[in-house]
């Protein structure tokens, strides 16, 4: 492939491609660098088959005689996402790295009604589980496994109770073990990794509540490269970026909950808004809304200058009682700062409703 000038991409034109109309074209990306060749990360979340590499692969359907593939995309779940490699160079230099795990993806997504299924041991975990204790993921805790774990280590070890007594692979949010700010649903754990050891830029992992395998299924692990321009380094990650088409309740790209829990209410008969609870809230506070027919439904909140702190809108939602729930923090996965809020819900042209709301640390 050959550089466009003036940008960071690459283009070929590949002529005579055998291949049939309206089925995939699959293909993957490979980056040669000092000779040796490298094949991308890459795991098509698309893909409903039951062949292995082809879930490995990018696949794009082919329509016309001439057409343009551009995988250009800014995005860590777009299709057309650009490539990312797994560099297997040595550090160079030792690096401090502090592995974060933002688990409110997990937990947003059993409020919204699925299990997360643990598919090694018996660490499954249910609507049911929190909806009996709204704590449970907190309780039960998160884990690293795999070749980054216990300070590059290099192995996978047993899932289950093997990984929740190992101490070296325990994540923490206490604001101890490196962890910025404690009970802010960011799990923490600080490793060394040294060149003289073998230790290399790229690492493989996943994490598990309770040490159960349950953020997905086989083969989904998270391959990230550490930066090794400075002595120490903070890896963000988010618990189920390795398969966002299960975890649809969360936006990965702005780390936010995307979806709207829907309640066991049968019928509503007029759009509402109803009061947050708990009012004063830290950190967490629930809105519920109702709407009396299907629609889209935007909720914003605003700060007492009017700015928009965060917004998320719900699509094609049916009739019925749901709640939100905000951790407070803004679009950008930030904490803010105690005061007044406001939030608003809109329907289209239909309803409008707007109440304050105050986040007391």
């Amino acid at each position: 492939m050959v550089r466009q000038t003036g940008t960071q991409n690459y283009f070929a034109t590949v002529e005579d491609v055998p291949l049939s109309f309206g089925k995939p074209l699959y293909y993957q990306y490979y980056l040669v660098k000092d000779g040796q060749e490298q094949r991308e990360v890459y795991f098509n979340f698309d893909y409903t088959g039951s062949v292995p590499s082809e879930a490995e692969r990018r696949a794009f359907v082919v329509e016309g005689a001439t057409p343009v593939i551009a995988d250009i995309v800014d995005s860590d779940v777009d299709a057309r996402r650009m490539p990312v490699f797994r560099n297997n160079k040595l550090l160079a230099r030792p690096v401090t790295v502090t592995v974060e795990c933002d688990i409110r993806p997990a937990v947003f997504q059993v409020k919204a009604g699925s299990t997360l299924d643990d598919i090694q041991s018996s660490f499954d975990i249910t609507p049911a589980m929190l909806a009996a204790d709204p704590d449970t993921i907190f309780k039960l805790g998160v884990y690293i496994n795999g070749p980054m774990s216990n300070n590059g280590e290099g192995t996978w070890i047993t899932w289950g109770g093997t990984l929740a007594a190992d101490p070296n692979r325990k994540m923490w949010d206490d604001g101890t073990h490196g962890d910025a700010v404690a009970g802010d649903s960011i799990y923490t754990v600080v490793y060394t990794f040294d060149p003289a050891l073998g230790h290399r830029v790229g690492q493989e992992f996943k994490f598990g509540i309770g040490g159960g395998d349950n953020e997905s299924g086989y083969g989904l692990n998270h391959i990230e490269n550490i930066n090794d321009a400075n002595p120490t380094y903070v890896m963000y990650n988010q618990w189920g970026s390795i398969n966002p088409k299960f975890y649809n309740a969360w936006d990965f790209d702005n780390p936010s909950p995307r979806v709207a829990v829907k309640e066991n209410i049968p019928l509503v008969t007029k759009y509402a808004l109803e009061q947050n609870f708990p009012n004063p809230f830290n950190p967490t506070t629930q809105i519920r809304f109702a709407i009396p027919e299907a629609g889209d439904v935007h909720l914003t909140i605003y700060n007492m200058l009017g700015q928009v702190v965060n917004k998320v809108m719900f699509t094609d939602l049916n009739m019925g009682v749901y709640s939100y729930y905000w951790d407070g923090k803004d679009a950008r996965g930030n904490n803010v700062a105690s005061g007044v809020y406001f939030y608003e819900m809109r329907v289209g042209n239909k309803f409008r409703d707007l109440k304050k709301m105050v986040l007391l640390k």
